[in-house]
């Protein structure tokens, strides 16, 4: 599985890929809210802007 940066690839088993998923969504879902304001955008790096406006885009 690759991380929601896409930066990391690693392998779990079936039992800790649950525990990884959910992991991966709060941490996702913590980056969208916190970046939902535009003046806290702002202050993104171009790689994390497209990140952030990937994810957004995919859920609306």
């Amino acid at each position: 599985m690759k991380n929601w940066e896409g930066t990391a690839l690693n392998w779990y088993c079936e039992e800790h890929l649950k525990v990884y998923w959910l992991r991966r969504n709060t941490k996702l879902e913590a980056f969208i809210q916190l970046n939902r304001d535009i003046e806290k955008r702002k202050t993104l790096s171009e790689r994390h802007l497209k990140l952030y406006k990937l994810y957004t885009e995919e859920k609306s």
